[in-house]
């Protein structure tokens, strides 16, 4: 009755549902579990049925590379080189083209395209550095290195990347 007060301790019993209800209910689970295993069988994901293969599997930890170019001073020194050195094109611009360039020549057995490419940076760093566009010191040379860190979970060795020249030039 509407207004009565229940006891706390007592439960109330909802009526049961309606037969409509019921089916409607039960088409949507089948429609779910069919979907499911229509997936399974072709192999194929569709959602909402997808079983998400991204996350069901453990990753094999892989090494993390980058890239760096390096400047070589006639007395031997090595110095970063900036993207301000570089002018308009900016190292981060620049190293994934050498990287590329060098991988071309590494297919097609022709170092020769990575070497022109980094005598010409060479040759505008020292144009650049004659029109005083930079404050950097005179170079000989450069070295473009691929650094390489294997996976460490504390990463204990970020300080100290296994370094590997690719390829270098001198003027």
């Amino acid at each position: 009755m509407p207004g009565e007060q229940y006891p706390i301790h007592e439960i109330r019993m909802s009526p049961r549902m309606s037969p409509f209800r019921m089916m409607l209910v039960s088409a949507l689970a089948l429609v779910i579990v069919a979907g499911h295993l229509v997936d399974a069988w072709k192999q194929k994901d569709h959602w909402p049925f997808a079983a998400y293969p991204m996350f069901a599997r453990v990753n094999k930890p892989e090494p993390f590379t980058s890239e760096e170019l390096w400047g070589v001073t006639p007395d031997g020194r090595e110095i970063p080189v900036t993207s301000k050195m570089t002018g308009i094109m900016g190292t981060n611009r620049i190293r994934p083209s050498l990287f590329r360039l060098y991988r071309h020549g590494q297919r097609t057995k022709n170092p020769k395209i990575t070497q022109d490419a980094l005598l010409g940076l060479l040759r505008d760093y020292e144009q650049r550095r004659q029109r005083r566009e930079h404050d950097g010191p005179q170079l000989i040379g450069m070295r473009f290195y691929q650094l390489k860190w294997d996976f460490d979970w504390w990463a204990k060795n970020r300080d100290a990347p296994q370094r590997a020249v690719l390829f270098e030039v001198h003027s």
